[in-house]
C-alpha cells in the first residue's frame, strides 16, 4: 500500500547554504528587462553581496544582448563562488524574478538546456528553478511561498533591518541609469533588499533547526514545512494514499469554506470572527483508510462514517440554506435537490435541521484523531508567544491540512529545440508553451492525468497522448474532512443564533455580521470561541453585495470595504452606496503587473481602470436576498479543474492543427 509514513526526527540537521537574490527591471519598449542583479550570501556569519548592472552602452544599441551579457557575467562570477547545492531565495520568484531567471538561464551561451528545469503551479508560478552550470548547481526558491508577506513585514517579524526606502517609481524609468545621484539610490536599494532578505530567513533558519529540526531549505513552502515538521514530530501512524480514481470522486466533496449573504443593507451590525476555525476542524477524527463501497440503501446514515454519494432535499421553511452545492467553480447554499458527494459527518447534521439525504452509495473510511497533538502544540506558541514565533505558530495551525488536498494532477516542464518540438505535438498531454527565443521552447504537460480524461482526449483528437505519472503525497479526504468540520461548526453557530433572535446579514468561512451582540459564553481566546472584530464598537451601516463584496462604516466613521479587483479599505462609503444603488463605478487601482507566461514577458500598467458593479444571481425582496433554487437528477462528477486541463490540451492540438478533432 502507498502510505504517507511518519519520519523520524534527525539527532542533526544539516544546514544548508542559502543565499538571497533580487532582480531590478526598468520599462523599456513597454515591457520590464531586468537591469541589475543583486546577490548576498553569507561565509562563516558575514554577509558579502555580488552587485551586477546592465552594460547602458550596449543597451542603448541591443537591449537584448545586453540582457544575455548581464546574466552570463552574474552566473560566472557565482559560478566562481564556489556555492555547489546552495539555495537561492527570491522573494516573489512566482510571480516576478522567476521570469527573468527562467529566461536569462536559458539563454546563457553553449547551455545544456536539460540542465535547466523549473517546477510550476497550477497558476503558472515558478515553484523552483533549478540550474546545472560548470562546476556547480543553483536551486532557486520563493521565500514568499514560506512567509507569505511582504519583505517589509518578513524584516520585522525576525527583527531585521529592512527597506532603505520605499520604491520610487523613478527607478523603473531608462533615465535611471544616466543619472548618477538617482542609480546610486537604486544601488544601495537593490543592494539592501537583497541583504535584508538572506538576514530574516538566517534567522528564521536557525529558529526552525532549533525549535524543529527542520530546515527551510529543504522545502518548498508553507504547506511542505508544517507536513515534514507534523511527519517528524506528530505523526504516529502510516497514512494512506488514495487511488487516482479515488482522490477523483473524493475530490468533489471538498468544496472549501462557506460563505453566503442574506440581507442587503443593515444598521447597528456586529462583527465576530471564529477563532482558529480550521485548527479546531483538525481536532476531529479524520478519515484515514479506504475500506471499500457500500450501496446506500444497505445502511443507515448514523452507522457509517466517510464520503457519500447522496440525494439531497431541502426543507422549504429552513430560515437560511446550510449545505453547499459546487456548480462549474461557484459554490452556492441553495434550495431544492441535487446529487452531490459529501462527508458523511455534515450529512449527519444537516438532517437535524430538516435536510432529506437519500444514500446513494457509501465510500467507508476508518477514523483517527491525528492532528491533535500538533494543533495543541501550536496554538499553546500562538495563545502566550510573541513576534516570529507568534507568526510561526499561527502560520502552521492553517497550513497544514491543505497540504493532504494536494492534487494529483501536476505540471511537468520540458525544455526543448524548437526544432525538435514536432516529435512532442500530438504526443503528450501538451497544454501549453513558453517561447523562450527562436531557438528554444519550453512545453508545460499534464502529469497523473486520469484514464477517463485520457480516453475522452483519444475520442476527440484520434490521439495517443502520454501522460507522465509521479507520486503525488495527498489524502483528499482528510482536507475534504477538515472543510466539512469547519463548516459544520459555522452551521451550528448559524442556527444557534437564529434561535437566540439574532439576524445573520453575511457569513465568511469564518466570520460573521449580526444585528446584536452575542452572549458571553460564545466569546473567549480559546480554539472556536469568537472575537469581536470591532472590540466592542458597533457598524453604523453596511452593504452586503454578494461573495467577498461588502462594505461598511463602523461608529468611529472608518471606512471598511471589500470589493475583488481593488484594494482592501480603498472605496468612500459613496462609492459603496452607489455601487449598491446600481451605478457602475470606475475605481483607479495601484500599479499592476500584467504577466505573459508564454514568452516570459511583464508589463506594468500604472493606475488601471476598474469598474465595479452590483451583480447577484439572487433575487431581492423587502431588502432579504432569496436562496437560488435548484433541482439536479445527476452527479456532476468531472469536476472544474480536470475540465479546464482538457479542454487545454484539446484548444493546444487546435491551434497546431494536430489530430482530428470532432
Amino acid at each position: 500500500m502507498n502510505v504517507i509514513k511518519p519520519l523520524k526526527t534527525p539527532q542533526s540537521v544539516h544546514k544548508m547554504k542559502i543565499g538571497a537574490i533580487d532582480i531590478e527591471t526598468i520599462e523599456l519598449n513597454y515591457i520590464q528587462i531586468p537591469v541589475a542583479i543583486t546577490f548576498s550570501y553569507n561565509i562563516n556569519n558575514e554577509i558579502f553581496t555580488l552587485f551586477k548592472l546592465i552594460n547602458y552602452d550596449l543597451l542603448l544599441k541591443d537591449s537584448d544582448k545586453a540582457v544575455k551579457l548581464l546574466w552570463l557575467d552574474f552566473m560566472n562570477e557565482l559560478n566562481n563562488l564556489k556555492l555547489n547545492k546552495i539555495i537561492i531565495f527570491s522573494h516573489n520568484l512566482g510571480s516576478f524574478d522567476g521570469y527573468f531567471i527562467f529566461k536569462g538561464l536559458l539563454e546563457l551561451p553553449d547551455i545544456d538546456i536539460s540542465k535547466v528545469n523549473s517546477i510550476i503551479d497550477d497558476l503558472h508560478r515558478f515553484i523552483s528553478i533549478e540550474i546545472l552550470w560548470k562546476d556547480s548547481k543553483f536551486i532557486f526558491k520563493d521565500s514568499i511561498r514560506i512567509f507569505p508577506v511582504s519583505l517589509q513585514e518578513l524584516c520585522l517579524l525576525f527583527d531585521v533591518e529592512g527597506k532603505l526606502h520605499s520604491y520610487n517609481l523613478e527607478f523603473n524609468k531608462f533615465s535611471l541609469l544616466n543619472n548618477p545621484v538617482l542609480l546610486n539610490q537604486f544601488i544601495q536599494y537593490a543592494k539592501q533588499d537583497s541583504i535584508s532578505l538572506l538576514k530574516a530567513l538566517l534567522k528564521a533558519q536557525l529558529i526552525y533547526i532549533k525549535e524543529h529540526e527542520v530546515d527551510i531549505a529543504s522545502i518548498w513552502n508553507t504547506s511542505t514545512l508544517s507536513f515534514k515538521i507534523f511527519r517528524q514530530k506528530f505523526l504516529k501512524t502510516d497514512i494512506p494514499i488514495l487511488s487516482n480514481k479515488l482522490d477523483e470522486i473524493i475530490r468533489l466533496s471538498y468544496i472549501g469554506g462557506s460563505t453566503d449573504y442574506y440581507i442587503k443593507h443593515g444598521e447597528g451590525l456586529k462583527h465576530y470572527d471564529v477563532n482558529s476555525l480550521y485548527p479546531k476542524a483538525m481536532c476531529n477524527p479524520m478519515p484515514l483508510e479506504f475500506l471499500g463501497e457500500t450501496i446506500g440503501s444497505t445502511v443507515k446514515l448514523e452507522d457509517i462514517f466517510g464520503f457519500v454519494e447522496a440525494r439531497i432535499t431541502t426543507p422549504d421553511n429552513i430560515p437560511i440554506p446550510l449545505l453547499p452545492f459546487k456548480l462549474d467553480n461557484e459554490t452556492l447554499h441553495p434550495l431544492g435537490s441535487w446529487i452531490g458527494i459529501y462527508f458523511s459527518e455534515e450529512l449527519k447534521t444537516i438532517v437535524k435541521y430538516g435536510y432529506k439525504v437519500e444514500l446513494i452509495k457509501v465510500y467507508n473510511f476508518s477514523k483517527a484523531n491525528i492532528f491533535n497533538e500538533y494543533i495543541n502544540f501550536f496554538y499553546n506558541i500562538k495563545k502566550n508567544a510573541v513576534g516570529s514565533l507568534r507568526f510561526i505558530a499561527k502560520m502552521h495551525l492553517n497550513q497544514l491540512y491543505g497540504y493532504f488536498g494536494r492534487r494529483k494532477t501536476l505540471i511537468e516542464t520540458r525544455n526543448v529545440f524548437n526544432k525538435d518540438l514536432i516529435k512532442y505535438y500530438g504526443s503528450y498531454t501538451i497544454f501549453s508553451e513558453i517561447k523562450i527565443n527562436e531557438n528554444i521552447t519550453t512545453i508545460l504537460m499534464s502529469s497523473n492525468l486520469d484514464y477517463s480524461i485520457l480516453n475522452e482526449l483519444k475520442q476527440e483528437t484520434n490521439l495517443e497522448l502520454v501522460s507522465g505519472f509521479r507520486n503525488v503525497k495527498s489524502h483528499v479526504g482528510i482536507a475534504s474532512a477538515v472543510t466539512s468540520y469547519a463548516r459544520i461548526e459555522m452551521m451550528e453557530l448559524k442556527m444557534l443564533l437564529i434561535k437566540l433572535g439574532i439576524k445573520l446579514y453575511y457569513t465568511d468561512t469564518d466570520s460573521i455580521f449580526v444585528d446584536k451582540e452575542l452572549p458571553d459564553y460564545l466569546i473567549g481566546n480559546n480554539l472556536g470561541q469568537l472575537k469581536d472584530e470591532l472590540n466592542g464598537k458597533f457598524i453604523k451601516k453596511a452593504y452586503f453585495l454578494g461573495i467577498k463584496k461588502y462594505g461598511y462604516i463602523d461608529i468611529d466613521n472608518n471606512i471598511h470595504s471589500v470589493f475583488s479587483g481593488v484594494e482592501r479599505n480603498s472605496l468612500s462609503w459613496l462609492e459603496i452606496e452607489q455601487i449598491a444603488k446600481g451605478y457602475t463605478i470606475s475605481k483607479s487601482t495601484k500599479p499592476k503587473f500584467f504577466k505573459n507566461l508564454s514568452n516570459l514577458n511583464i508589463q506594468i500598467k500604472q493606475n488601471p481602470i476598474i469598474s465595479i458593479t452590483f451583480q447577484t444571481r439572487k433575487q431581492i425582496s423587502n431588502n432579504k436576498y432569496l436562496p437560488i433554487k435548484i433541482n439536479f437528477k445527476f452527479l456532476v462528477t468531472l469536476d472544474y479543474f480536470l475540465r479546464i486541463i482538457k479542454n487545454k490540451i484539446v484548444n493546444f492540438l487546435n491551434k497546431h492543427g494536430i489530430g482530428k478533432l470532432k
